[in-house]
């Protein structure tokens, strides 16, 4: 990887065959934090509820990321289609994690995510082309969220965690 060029990178724990806690992980986070890379972890490339039972690829133990995420507090990690339960106890204590809103389901979504989760946590997402797009779309644009939660969503997180 060249840090010099590279704003993020990208992990799939679960497909590659390691886990959060090796030792590459940690050397690759060191990097990261001297040159204001940031990590971006995938939890889940699609459901498991639809995976063949003998292609099963087990999704990413959200206390690995939480231990990861402990260890390097400045680090800046961007969680990838987590659930709603993961998210509340990914950024629980913790303001080094954001979320993308591409898994993340409830009632009203962004209002209960918004009751548990603060907003500059949260970044638009879609998962595209697994999910269509226009359902992150109108999951952001829907139900109960303020102007300037919803502009952080948007825009403003990203802006401010990205070099």
């Amino acid at each position: 990887v060249d840090f010099q060029t590279a704003a993020a990178i990208n992990l799939y724990p679960n497909y590659h065959g390691y886990s959060l806690n090796a030792l590459e992980v940690a050397t690759l986070a060191k990097k990261c934090l001297v040159t204001d890379t940031v990590l971006f972890v995938t939890m889940r490339q699609e459901d498991s509820r639809g995976m063949y039972p003998l292609c099963r690829v087990p999704d990413v133990p959200v206390e690995q990321l939480c231990q990861l995420a402990d260890k390097f507090p400045t680090l800046k990690i961007i969680a990838l289609n987590s659930s709603f339960t993961e998210a509340v106890t990914m950024t629980q204590n913790r303001d080094n994690i954001y979320l993308d809103i591409a898994y993340l389901e409830a009632g009203d979504t962004m209002e209960s995510l918004t009751a548990k989760v603060a907003a500059t946590q949260l970044l638009f997402g879609s998962h595209t082309p697994f999910f269509y797009t226009r359902a992150a779309v109108m999951k952001a644009a829907g139900g109960t969220m303020s102007s300037e939660a919803r502009k952080l969503l948007y825009q403003g997180n990203i802006r401010r965690l990205m070099p």
